[in-house]
């Protein structure tokens, strides 16, 4: 097992990253000012569902704990709380690409991408 810290590759890594690919967006794209669109009943729902499907995964998957955080940022109509959610979902992302960097150093086995559940519904 490999211990904490081993084969991490730091969120500063991981932001600057993210920072080069802004840069390209708004390079390709200019800046952009869409509104939010969020606040939706069906966005609602979706929310509901998710926090219910991860409340249920044991062990959560990276794509349940995203897809929760995004449905929340989804259904959000409050700029304030909007803006909380979306950092949440990007912490998340954050997160979930240094693990997969970490199983890339380490050699790791594990499967990094996952895979339905029986039952389940992509």
């Amino acid at each position: 097992m490999a211990k904490i810290g081993e084969g991490q590759v730091s969120d500063e890594t991981i932001l600057a990253e993210i920072a080069r690919e802004r840069k390209a967006q708004d390079t390709k794209w200019g800046v952009q000012n869409h509104v939010n669109g969020t606040g939706h009943r069906f966005s609602v729902w979706l929310m509901n569902w998710a926090k219910r499907r991860c409340d249920r995964g044991n062990p959560d998957t990276w794509e349940k704990i995203l897809t929760e955080e995004i449905f929340e940022s989804y259904a959000e109509t409050d700029p304030a709380r909007l803006r909380e959610e979306l950092l949440q979902s990007a912490a998340v992302i954050v997160n979930w690409v240094g693990a997969i960097d970490r199983k890339t150093r380490l050699g790791s086995t594990e499967e990094i991408i996952g895979h339905l559940e029986i039952g389940e519904v992509a």
